[in-house]
């Protein structure tokens, strides 16, 4: 990803993380590809680059890096942090359900969610998007409350 040098981290932690991004991509499993027209995670090399969620939870929400935005028609999801089983944390927003805080997602099951009687339920990886700060994509006046599901 083209612009990632801003945010790299230092190599000791890069060697954790690329580890961790191997073993979520060598997971792949896409049955939705040819419907998405991409591969849903980027490369293990820009996977490398995300850390994890337990270090992403002690930055002050604005300064979170946003790595990832993956949506459908309905739903947008800003991906800050990564573990090495497709759990990712970030910010949620769905407008028409009143959504939007931080939050928990599960990456292999977004990954396999669609339903082809409606094409916008596929969840589509921004292909354009480039890495920036939380506290310049999200409405300052937003709620910072984080929650994890109770339910898959």
């Amino acid at each position: 990803m083209p612009g990632l040098r801003h945010f790299r981290r230092p190599a000791a932690r890069a060697d954790q993380a690329g580890a961790a991004s191997d073993r979520l991509a060598g997971r792949r499993v896409e049955p939705n590809r040819p419907l998405r027209g991409h591969t849903f995670l980027p490369a293990a090399d820009d996977l490398a680059q995300i850390p994890g969620i337990a270090a992403v939870r002690r930055v002050q929400p604005a300064r979170r890096v946003v790595w990832l935005h993956y949506f459908t028609g309905y739903c947008d999801w800003y991906v800050c942090g990564l573990n090495s089983d497709g759990e990712a944390f970030g910010y949620v927003l769905e407008p028409a359900a009143g959504i939007s805080q931080w939050s928990y997602c599960d990456l292999p099951t977004m990954c396999l969610l669609v339903l082809p009687a409606d094409p916008l339920l596929i969840v589509r990886r921004d292909l354009h998007w480039r890495p920036r700060l939380a506290g310049q994509i999200l409405h300052p006046a937003g709620p910072h409350r984080s929650i994890r599901p109770t339910s898959a």
